[in-house]
């Protein structure tokens, strides 16, 4: 009898749902975009950070460019 409930037990003790939702775990999109969404991604960044580098750092204009005449 015991064996029986012990068995019955075994459900409950390994249950395989998750605590929290795991809904942002599966992938909604085909690989073509998932491509396409990170490569303009990392080219934004990689973009941002040449900026940032090319500047110069006492008066903002980029490397080679002639500060604006005032009149």
């Amino acid at each position: 009898m015991k064996r029986k409930s012990a068995l019955r037990a075994i459900p409950e003790i390994f249950s395989v749902l998750p605590h929290g939702g795991y809904g942002r775990f599966i992938v909604k999109e085909g690989a073509i975009e998932m491509m396409r969404v990170n490569w303009t991604e990392i080219g934004s960044r990689l973009s941002n950070s040449i900026e940032k580098v090319t500047r110069h750092p006492a008066n903002g204009r980029l490397h080679g460019q002639k500060a604006k005449e005032t009149r």
